[in-house]
């Protein structure tokens, strides 16, 4: 079992023109976020109801184990159906840099 190396902070601001869903023509979105190969549970988003143009501005922190072979992956669901508008997915990579000089 690895042990955590760092926390990746994560925002979920918003979405936009999102398709309608409901047959009253909304939408009640929400995003889910986990870490791919990870058995802690996802996080969520609030549910924004009955809005096509969701603003969540909703800040997340996940632990991070391997960030050479961790994808984060993003899902934004509809409430009530429970179908996904869209999926992202996101390489971590570690980036160190170090710098020596005058500054």
């Amino acid at each position: 079992m690895k042990k955590p190396v760092g926390i990746l902070h994560v925002k979920v601001l918003k979405a936009v023109k999102l398709r309608k869903k409901d047959i009253m023509g909304g939408a009640d979105p929400f995003v889910k976020l986990k870490l791919k190969d990870d058995k802690l549970a996802s996080k969520k988003t609030t549910v924004k109801y009955k809005n096509l143009n969701p603003e969540w501005n909703e800040e997340f922190n996940v632990v991070i184990k391997d960030p050479e072979s961790q994808d984060l992956m993003l899902n934004v669901y509809d409430w009530e159906q429970v179908i996904s508008f869209f999926t992202c997915k996101f390489r971590l990579k570690l980036d160190v840099r170090l710098s020596i000089g005058n500054f």
